[in-house]
């Protein structure tokens, strides 16, 4: 059964347009309720640096007639985490219509529980499509493997194991990321400018799974 009210921040939204799979929301949750905070991250940004999956996301809400929502009060509490914009308008409107919180990010997840909500990342959303028959377990497995595997969706590998073997395949193993040390946050959503050699050493073993979102790409070019 549907929630009545499900509402995303841009970590699933970006993750699923690079995946090609923003397809699955609608009948999994209906119209997903999207911020306005969150569409400027997600797809205005996006759109001005050149990424690919902010053109894909923006082509998939116009189509699906889903406008950003405007901002709703966020409660003091919240405006005083060290939780960016998107995430409180995010919290505050799911805490609003008593939702379903789509969300990767740990910090803002803890938050959010803290406060009552459900929440559900990007992996519990491919195991909810899995459930619901809307993609096969291989497909399940693949995608998987393919956030395992990119470096621009950045989710723990261990956490994708954990999730595909406890769940659905303890039969099935996945590759290792090298990527060094595995990290304990599911992602942090933080975009980070073009980075130096030094830089990108150094990112390679960065503990924390950080999307990476350079910028001066050009329009052909993924985040």
């Amino acid at each position: 059964m549907r929630s009545a009210v499900v509402v995303t921040n841009a970590g699933p939204l970006i993750a699923l347009a690079k995946l090609n799979l923003l397809h699955l929301l609608e009948p999994l949750y209906g119209r997903v309720q999207i911020s306005s905070a969150v569409y400027d991250e997600a797809v205005v940004a996006g759109v001005r640096q050149g990424f690919i999956d902010a053109y894909t996301l923006r082509g998939f809400m116009q189509q699906q007639a889903w406008e950003p929502v405007s901002p709703v009060e966020i409660p003091a509490d919240l405006q005083a985490t060290p939780l960016d914009r998107g995430e409180q308008e995010a919290i505050a409107l799911a805490l609003a219509g008593h939702g379903l919180l789509l969300i990767d990010e740990e910090l803002a997840r803890q938050q959010a529980r803290q406060r009552g909500l459900t929440v559900r990342g990007t992996l519990g959303v491919l195991i909810e499509a899995y459930r619901r028959g809307l993609i096969t377990a291989d497909q399940l497995r693949l995608y998987f493997q393919q956030i395992q595997d990119r470096d621009d969706i950045w989710i723990s590998p261990r956490l994708c194991r954990a999730c595909f073997k406890k769940r659905w395949a303890a039969r099935q193993t996945f590759r290792p990321k090298t990527h060094g040390a595995d990290a304990n946050s599911t992602m942090r959503r933080r975009r980070a400018q073009p980075p130096s050699a030094t830089q990108r050493s150094r990112d390679i073993s960065a503990p924390q799974c950080v999307r990476r979102r350079w910028l001066g790409v050009e329009p052909t070019v993924a985040r």
